[in-house]
């Protein structure tokens, strides 16, 4: 556990020295920024159909650094998965490689792809002799910008043993 928190956190330091390199001092928004911050909330659906999977949240701190229409970015979120016998709630770092495409100054849409590793941290199980685990896995994601706001679609599918298969709609405001 100590191990993972300190990889967290190294993680998190890197991405935001990355980040703070390569800022902008433009004041228009998008167009010479090479980099935003980002803070999101939704809802996680996990097992689409499966009646057994359970709603549940994100939340997250993340950043984009673009490249004209490429960007990569990563971040920390927050949030919890599982079914009707178990939650478990989870801190996760993922890392996704996107394509932004301009349809006027103000609207833009995108869609990014890439992996996620997670740490369960506390939840609710069927049997006491469950661990928390690592997971990791893939996603893939669109997303629809007004100006500074966005909404954005995003499916993973856990790579790991977990069977982690989440739907997440999430909102945010970058900054």
């Amino acid at each position: 556990m100590k191990k993972m928190i300190f990889l967290v956190a190294a993680l998190l330091m890197i991405s935001a020295a990355q980040a703070q390199l390569v800022t902008s001092t433009s004041v228009n928004y998008e167009k010479n920024r090479k980099s935003i911050w980002l803070m999101r909330a939704g809802f996680t659906s996990a097992g689409l159909g499966d009646s057994d999977k359970a709603m549940g949240y994100n939340a997250s701190l993340e950043f984009n650094s673009s490249a004209n229409k490429f960007y990569w970015g990563s971040g920390l979120v927050f949030g919890n998965w599982g079914g009707k016998d178990y939650v478990r709630t989870k801190l996760e770092l993922p890392l996704n490689f996107g394509y932004k495409y301009g349809i006027t100054d103000d609207v833009k849409l995108d869609g990014h792809f890439g992996g996620f590793v997670n740490y369960d941290l506390f939840g609710k199980e069927p049997d006491p002799a469950d661990e928390y685990k690592l997971g990791y896995g893939i996603q893939l994601g669109a997303g629809a910008w007004f100006q500074k706001f966005n909404l954005n679609l995003q499916y993973q599918i856990g790579l790991d043993d977990r069977e982690e298969k989440n739907l997440m709609v999430s909102v945010g405001y970058a900054f």
